[in-house]
């Protein structure tokens, strides 16, 4: 009996032993110390870096940065013919720029509480952003969502080595780039928000929408009571474009909480006359309906007016 008391007593202490040795091992990005100086200087636009770090808690980054930064992806380097994912540091005029845009026209926009848990340890903030190629020219990014502890957001690409089916683009100077270029960043987050489960998927869109039945989504079937409009689904936003909804195609790719994020990702695009020319109401009444439930749904429960977002921002004197 005794031997059997000493040898329970000994599995205990192994037991606890591992789990202490587990949770040693187990720290959130936070307690980690930073691969980066930070700030990277004393200029203005670092003092604001801080201030949006001590409200945000994530280090933009944008001058200490080399290749090897950029590797660290929890995805494969881009597909067939892909060398890897290279950058450039930003100078003084640069990452006043990039400040300037990622302070009023993004981080304006979030509130810390819901971002919380969202944002990665770095964001940096990038000059020539692309993926290099083997072969045929570099594929240019404007933004890479990918990184193990690290987003990256490029405003200005170089054309020297792109590839002629790739896109170059230069810092944002009209309202409208500057809405497309913050659009594509925010709509992002919102998704992220909402599938961290930051932003509850609301009941209703679990009830009252038809998830099983397959959908119509030809111009010519728009008539059909099963088109997908008619059916409550506004489209969806690709993860690189601020342009247009595209068609759903399948029903088996909609989910309520796929459907939720089409309708906050609505509200921070149209407003709400813009939704009424797009989606008639004697047409499309599901879609009126929803989008002013989301809106108020996202204001009430969180504070947040998504409306803001589709506003254009004023961008004089800024090049």
């Amino acid at each position: 009996m005794k031997a059997i008391y000493i040898i329970l007593c000994m599995l205990c202490l192994l037991f606890f032993a591992s789990c202490e040795k587990e949770e040693a091992i187990i720290l959130r990005s936070s307690e980690l110390p930073s691969r980066f100086e930070f700030p990277e200087g004393d200029e203005g636009w670092d003092h604001e870096l801080m201030e949006i770090y001590k409200k945000y808690t994530t280090m933009l980054i944008y001058k200490n940065l080399d290749s090897a930064d950029f590797t660290r992806s929890w995805v494969a380097g881009g597909g067939t013919g892909a060398a890897g994912r290279i950058g450039k540091p930003l100078d003084d005029e640069l990452a006043e720029f990039y400040t300037d845009f990622v302070k009023n026209q993004v981080f304006a926009f979030l509130q810390p509480e819901l971002v919380a848990g969202v944002l990665p340890n770095y964001i940096y903030l990038i000059q020539d952003f692309r993926l290099k190629m083997t072969f045929g020219g570099d594929m240019s990014l404007a933004n890479y969502w990918d990184g193990m502890d690290f987003w990256g957001f490029c405003l200005k690409m170089d054309q020297e080595g792109l590839s002629p089916y790739t896109k170059y683009f230069d810092l944002p100077k009209t309202p409208w780039e500057y809405k497309l270029r913050r659009g594509v960043i925010l709509q992002n987050i919102i998704s992220k928000i909402v599938q961290k489960g930051k932003i509850a998927v609301p009941a209703e869109f679990e009830e009252e929408f038809d998830y099983k039945t397959q959908i119509k989504y030809n111009s010519v079937d728009i008539d059909d009571p099963n088109y997908y409009v008619t059916r409550g689904f506004p489209g969806k936003f690709t993860e690189t474009s601020y342009l247009n909804f595209l068609n759903y195609m399948m029903i088996s790719d909609i989910t309520p909480e796929k459907n939720f994020i089409s309708y906050m990702h609505l509200g921070m695009r149209y407003s709400r006359d813009s939704v009424l020319i797009k989606y008639p109401q004697e047409k499309f009444p599901k879609i009126i309906q929803y989008y002013d439930f989301t809106m108020k749904y996202v204001k009430d429960n969180y504070g947040w007016d998504l409306t803001e977002m589709e506003k254009w921002p004023v961008v004089e004197n800024k090049n």
